[in-house]
């Protein structure tokens, strides 16, 4: 694989506009976990709902009763935890032209604070026993659900038993790596066939043999695919281990023969609730299309299918019900069961009580299984949580990690799921084709990742002849799909100055850039970590982008930049600590009326035969969450009399309405190619932010 990169690391102004694309576990907060079994104290969390499936919030402490192998205990600790705020209001993405065809680009998201995590959820796709239609069900119900029922306060990750998400399966509320990750789900020869069921056939006399061969290997088979299946979701709980909030795994299987109990106890003590959904739906046991033969057909194919059925689904009701989750199953509406699971994390109870010390004594050397009941008094109302726990303390709580080196530290802030905060960063990632390989033709894409760093958190020593100096430690890397590194770097910058040209730092900012080639089209996660050596603080940021395939055909758009090039208001800003005011990178502009310039390269455009240049509309859309605030009518683009063949550069303004209050807002820019008997048109999102001087 050829990689090729390089950086930059500049202490000046961020200029507006001055960025074209390149021509052709540590990081964690340590939260306390709600099960915890100590000497002294073992904690379960339960969620109370009425006849109608409702949470129940207002319960007090006398309206619990705990038991413990049958035995009630006095309850010692007891508070409710509450869920996010207007967890039923659905993420819609916004809207789109009806000729926008595709999956809707989705704006990136900001990364939360630990603080600010309410609620963080692994869905797994068991595809070692998942079948095609299966997988289909699940895919669509995954989607739905993201764009439907998912919230600022969200974590969510996409996985499948098989493996093979690499960094698309890290927890993230960036809902395009979650449609990256949910597109890559795909049928796997596992435990499942094509359909869940085996059709009822009559073999040749010479096929028996196969047949049985099949069988003998299946049954090899079909356990150690369900070890692969038990690992995943040993994996994803280890993750979700140290995570903050309530935390759940959405697990989508046809189910499996062996018993799930190690999963469930590893599940409790990792405060993690299983919720189990059986894509199969509403079934049918009867005769299909498939089954032939004599033996196809009537009561003895139905019997013959609803047994292992049913005993397929045992282990995921024994998922769902140890765990304190539930399981969705004869029930055609996914979607329905995820939102469900996901509610059901809204609110609980956290109750505790004091053990008994022959709880933690061991039998022939083993530590003893003991059951867990919780009982709600008021009638009418309906208490899950988790089963029990086994009789070993949980260790002694750690001291913060010692690193041996800064390094170490940095590299493990890399790979958090959160953002460090020592100091501010704000990373912005713009993609664009490059040069035609003259042997084969085809194009790969160029990079460039900019980090912008307020200055203001960072340490500046004292030097030799009054001088300040500065030294930071950069960790950048962009990672493909397998986890591979297609490009990275590990630097060091020291930079010596005055203290006018410190104090112009400060006020400026720092840009720390890099370029890349990257070899396929596809989706990358590039991830920045920052250290002050002075100081010993981190700041890093992460970003995730698809970048299209530049040598298919029909119009393709490069990154889309936005700025503003009014150097008053730009300052108004940076005067009042927004940090790189009006540049592409932050992309944080003064509102009040500002006029912003947008820039982007378009590729493929038919050339007409007669005019002998392309025929390109362009259409620029505003929006504010969920509502279309501007929709901008198609503009023919100004080509020069000359035959253009190469990509074209276009650019235009948009002026921000001055009534536009201070916020978050979207701008998409919709490029139309009328050559094509059925015009194709293409989008570009970005997101800006507008401030308040």
């Amino acid at each position: 694989m050829t990689r090729s990169c390089r950086y930059v690391l500049v202490l000046a102004l961020i200029v507006p506009g001055a960025l074209p694309l390149i021509p052709q576990r540590s990081g964690v907060p340590s939260a306390d976990p709600v099960f915890r079994v100590t000497a002294d104290l073992v904690q379960v969390d339960a969620v109370v709902t009425d006849s109608q499936g409702r949470h129940v919030t207002d319960l007090k402490r006398e309206d619990f009763e705990i038991l413990e192998d049958g035995k009630p205990h006095r309850i010692t600790h007891f508070s409710f935890v509450p869920g996010t705020e207007a967890e039923n209001s659905p993420g819609i993405a916004p809207a789109r032209p009806p000729e926008t065809t595709g999956t809707p680009a989705v704006p990136p998201a900001q990364a939360p604070r630990p603080e600010q995590v309410r609620r963080t959820l692994v869905m797994i796709a068991d595809d070692l026993g998942l079948s095609t239609d299966d997988i289909v069900n699940v895919r669509r119900a995954m989607k739905s659900f993201i764009d439907r029922y998912m919230q600022p306060g969200d974590l969510v990750s996409v996985m499948t038993s098989s493996g093979g998400m690499g960094i698309l399966a890290q927890l993230t509320n960036d809902k395009r790596q979650l449609y990256a990750a949910i597109d890559r789900i795909h049928y796997f020869p596992g435990r499942t066939a094509f359909t869940w069921y085996t059709p009822v056939s009559q073999p040749a006399a010479d096929l028996l043999y196969q047949k049985e061969i099949k069988e003998r290997l299946d049954a090899v088979r079909s356990p150690a695919l369900s070890s692969g299946t038990f690992s995943a979701l040993a994996y994803a709980i280890q993750g979700l281990r140290e995570m903050p909030g309530r935390k759940a795994i959405a697990f989508f299987s046809d189910g499996f023969a062996q018993s799930a109990g190690g999963i469930v106890q590893f599940a409790n003590r990792a405060s993690v609730a299983i919720y189990a959904l059986d894509p199969r739906g509403l079934v049918s046991f009867d005769a299909t299309a498939l089954d032939a033969g004599p033996k196809a057909g009537g009561l003895r194919t139905a019997n013959a299918r609803e047994a292992p059925y049913r005993a397929l689904q045992a282990s995921l009701d024994q998922l769902a019900r140890g765990t304190g989750g539930t399981f969705f199953h004869d029930n055609n509406d996914l979607v329905q069961g995820l939102a469900t699971a996901l509610d059901d994390m809204g609110g609980y109870y956290l109750i505790g009580y004091q053990p008994e010390r022959e709880d933690f004594e061991k039998v022939r050397g083993q530590p003893q299984f003991h059951r867990i009941e919780v009982k709600v008094l008021r009638a009418g109302l309906h208490v899950r949580s988790r089963n029990g726990f086994v009789g070993t303390p949980d260790p002694p709580a750690r001291e913060p990690a010692s690193f041996e080196s800064g390094r170490q530290e940095l590299r493990q802030a890399l790979f958090s799921p959160f953002h460090s905060n020592g100091f501010p960063v704000h990373l912005s990632v713009f993609y664009s084709a490059g040069s035609k390989d003259p042997k084969t033709g085809r194009r790969g894409a160029l990079l460039r990742a900019m980090l912008a760093i307020d200055a203001h958190g960072l340490a500046f020593q004292d030097a030799p002849g009054g001088k300040k100096q500065l030294k930071l430690d950069v960790v950048a890397a962009a990672y493909g799909e397998n986890n591979e590194a297609v490009t990275s770097s590990d630097k060091t910058f020291s930079a010596s100055m005055t203290a006018d040209e410190m104090n112009g730092i400060v006020a400026s900012g720092l840009v720390y850039g890099l370029d890349a080639a990257i070899p396929k089209p596809g989706p990358y996660q590039f991830r920045v970590a920052v250290r002050d050596a002075n100081s010993g603080r981190l700041g890093s940021a992460a970003t995730f982008v698809e970048i299209p395939d530049f040598n298919r055909p029909g119009i393709l758009l490069s990154s889309l930049q936005l700025y503003d090039s009014d150097d008053a208001r730009n300052a108004g800003l940076t005067r009042a600590g927004v940090l790189g005011a009006g540049s592409a990178v932050t992309r944080v502009f003064a509102s009040g009326g500002a006029e912003l310039r947008y820039t982007c390269t378009v590729y493929g455009p038919l050339t007409g035969e007669r005019a002998g240049r392309p025929n390109i509309e362009t259409a620029v859309n505003l929006f504010r969450g969920p509502e279309q605030i501007l929709a901008g009518q198609p503009v023919p683009l100004e080509m020069s009399a000359s035959r253009s063949t190469g990509p074209l550069r276009i650019g235009g303004a948009i002026r921000i309405p001055p009534t536009l209050p201070p916020g978050d807002y979207t701008l998409e820019l919709m490029v139309f190619d009328r050559l094509e008997k059925k015009p194709r048109s293409a989008a570009q999102w970005i997101d800006f932010t507008l401030f308040d001087r």
